[in-house]
């Protein structure tokens, strides 16, 4: 409650919602041949990201009486975008290995403070190493 003079009582309220729609296109290349006895291949995940952010003021004074601003904020551009150069697997019997290096690029809009930022301008490098064991199926 904000009241700037006696007997003449303002209120305000805020309220915040964000919204955020992506398009998320994956490209997956399989290469011919073997890279240290291994399959290999390599992904790209560009994103196309749409952020809405609403916001409501809420507000009350004896000289207006209650009323309501609504500020909207949209837009669509590049979002950040997924590289995985470095694609690895190897399958000897039952068991598949697989080695994978990608790391999210900083390739979105993002400036502090903004209402509508597509990307998050962090830099993620992430290493996977995976086991796979293949069993027979079971018949029930």
């Amino acid at each position: 409650m904000i009241n700037p003079v006696p007997g003449n009582p303002t209120a305000l309220q805020i309220e915040q919602k964000v919204i955020t729609h992506s398009f998320i296109l994956m490209a997956i290349y399989g290469g011919k041949g073997k890279i240290l006895g291994a399959n290999w291949g390599l992904m790209v995940i560009p994103t196309v990201n749409s952020p809405t952010a609403n916001i409501a003021l809420d507000y009350y004074s004896q000289q207006t009486g209650p009323g309501r601003y609504v500020f909207t904020n949209k837009s669509l551009g590049f979002g950040d975008m997924y590289v995985q150069p470095i694609w690895l697997s190897w399958k000897q019997g039952k068991f598949q290995y697989a080695l994978n290096y990608g790391l999210w690029a900083p390739t979105g809009k993002y400036e502090h403070g903004s209402l509508d930022n597509g990307g998050m301008v962090i830099g993620h490098i992430i290493y996977a190493v995976l086991l796979n064991i293949s069993q027979p199926p079971r018949l029930i």
